[in-house]
């Protein structure tokens, strides 16, 4: 069994944030890439999760198709991308 994720905050925090590793997935890459190391931030409340543009363009991504996101600015279409997350407990999520 993996042992959990501990985090420790001195004092009442809006969000949760960790590292995380993200993992380009073949064939939806236009060439190889390294993965990129970021920080997460978890939103327990959240439908789907998603990642910069900045880390879609590092990891050389292609869409797999796109979706409507409701934001705080209003809606509008996100393009979807497939990557494998690794937390720090080495849990990796596909």
């Amino acid at each position: 069994m993996t042992d959990p994720v501990e985090i420790e905050y001195d004092s009442i925090k809006r969000e949760i944030r960790t590292r995380m590793t993200l993992f380009p997935v073949a064939p939806f890459v236009s060439g190889p890439t390294e993965p990129v190391v970021c920080e997460g931030i978890w939103d327990t409340g959240a439908n789907s999760s998603s990642i910069s543009e900045r880390a879609a363009r590092a990891l050389d991504l292609m869409p797999v198709g796109c979706m409507d996101v409701e934001t705080a600015n209003g809606h509008r279409e996100s393009p979807v991308y497939k990557v494998d997350v690794l937390l720090p407990n080495d849990v990796c999520i596909k």
